[in-house]
């Protein structure tokens, strides 16, 4: 009998022939993530919810012949979906006949079936639960025919609907009246194989390979929302920091361990001006404080690690100060002694800006009125809106008239219960939500700014109860044009 090692061989190079459309297949080569210089994903490969999503790479059992794990279902957490995607070397044809194979680890645990999205542009999602959308694949292992040493091939044969170009992978099938599991799927190599013929487009597989390859920052927290071709404006922002766009009007900029030098405090002069070049906003736009994190916690003095994310935090600060003419008083400036969320293998210091929209002009303005949506609109700590009240929101909701030229201003407050990220990035999800809303109930008005202020903006006391409710709240302010 063959050794796993050798049998994994031969069915991932059988997997891996005759034109597959999905770059690293087998998963064997290896993102080196350039934020700590370690293994962490198989390249090309993503999670949809980077920031939450945490996708099990296996790079040690059997070495070198690495597997990705997906949760299927989990116990703990019922909602919990996490996808992984990547981009198709080529676009499939619509009409044309196409085979899909995956290879799977058959245990206990494991769910023995796959979903497969098929689409025509990336899919992108803040948080890793369910996509609400039908699988293009359902993949079962066979009924007949035993495993081989416990590994089982899953396939599938299609016509495509569509000139799919993306991917997706995970558990897209309601499983109604079911015990909620702990179900894994490990996924050794995957195939997705032309049946017509069709001719393989080598140079553009090649560009495209190059540009999800050249995507080396760790792959389980957030990037930018956009296609995977805006990757290749990325390649102007050197190392070693990473800018994103978060939601809404909020910026964040993260620096590398290797932007400090000497005792791992100071700005190192090779990447100053970097961080000049990278951090856009002038001083005159500053509306809302910038917040600076730093985070230090590999020393096992507790102490010492505050004091160093805290001197690093300041000396970014210093720089904007000194170098590009802002005040400390623009900064919120904390150290950190835990690691970043979605970062738990390096140092860094993060810098969020977010600062509001500038003011429409295109309509002149000569009245506002303003609507408060309460946080019992929504489920507790969330952006989900309470199914209970929607009778509420609909009733708020339908005092703003649906009329061309009204503008809105939707903004986000919390109260000061939790970090001032947490609450930051909860505020603007909210408002984001209650938009979303407003849009879908009123087409004609336009919606100009989105903000999210955190706890920053507080209407009452936050030493009571009855305070911190009246602080988290959705204000939609109405801005009305003349009368005709």
């Amino acid at each position: 009998m063959k050794s796993t090692l050798t049998v994994l061989l031969l069915l991932c190079c059988m997997l891996t022939s005759a034109q597959n459309l999905l770059p690293n297949p087998g998963f064997d080569e290896v993102n080196i993530c350039i934020e700590y210089f370690a293994k962490c994903a198989p390249r090309a490969w993503f999670p949809t919810a980077p920031f939450f999503s945490k996708v099990i790479y296996d790079g040690d059992i059997p070495q070198d012949n690495h597997m990705v794990t997906l949760t299927m279902e989990s116990k703990v957490n019922t909602t919990f979906r996490p996808y992984y995607k990547t981009q198709l070397l080529n676009k499939l044809t619509k009409g044309t006949r196409y085979k899909m194979e995956v290879f799977m680890l058959d245990t206990r645990e494991s769910a023995g079936f796959l979903d497969v999205k098929l689409d025509t542009a990336e899919t992108v999602q803040d948080l890793p639960v369910a996509l609400q959308t039908t699988p293009t694949l359902h993949l079962t292992k066979k009924t007949t025919g035993k495993p081989t040493e416990n590994w089982i091939k899953l396939e599938q044969e299609f016509t495509a609907a569509d000139n799919y170009g993306y991917i997706v992978i995970g558990n897209l099938t309601t499983l109604p009246g079911k015990i909620a599991r702990n179900l894994l799927c490990y996924i050794d190599s995957m195939a997705l194989t032309p049946m017509d013929g069709q001719t393989f487009n080598a140079a553009e597989a090649d560009t495209i390979r190059t540009l999800l390859y050249n995507d080396r920052w760790r792959h389980s927290y957030a990037r930018p929302n956009t296609s995977l071709y805006s990757n290749a404006l990325s390649a102007k922002i050197k190392l070693p920091t990473r800018v994103s766009q978060r939601s809404g009007r909020c910026d964040t900029i993260l620096l590398a361990p290797e932007f400090f030098t000497g005792n791992k405090k100071e700005i190192s002069r090779v990447y100053a001006d970097q961080l000049g070049e990278t951090f856009k906003l002038k001083p005159e736009e500053v509306q809302q404080k910038i917040l600076i994190n730093g985070y230090s916690y590999l020393k096992p003095n507790l102490k010492y690690n505050e004091i160093i994310a805290a001197d690093r935090a300041n000396e970014v600060a210093k720089y904007l100060v000194y170098k590009r003419g802002f005040s400390f008083d623009d900064f919120i400036i904390k150290g950190n002694t835990s690691p970043r969320p979605g970062m738990d293998s390096m140092e860094t210091v993060e810098i969020i800006s977010c600062q509001p929209a500038p003011a429409p002009e295109a309509t002149p303005v000569t009245r506002t009125d303003t609507l408060i949506i309460p946080d019992i609109l929504f489920a507790f700590d969330s952006s989900t809106l309470n199914k209970k009240m929607s009778g509420t929101l609909d009733s708020l909701v339908e005092k703003i008239p649906d009329e061309n030229g009204i503008q809105l201003a939707v903004t986000g407050h919390t109260d000061n219960k939790g970090t001032a990220l947490y609450n930051q990035d909860l505020s603007m999800r909210r408002a984001n939500t209650i938009a979303t809303y407003v849009k879908q109930h009123k087409q004609r008005i336009s919606i100009a700014v989105i903000n999210g202020m955190g706890e920053s903006m507080p209407v009452a006391d936050n030493n009571s109860a009855a305070g911190r409710q009246k602080n988290r709240r959705v204000e939609i302010i109405i801005f009305y044009p003349p009368a005709k």
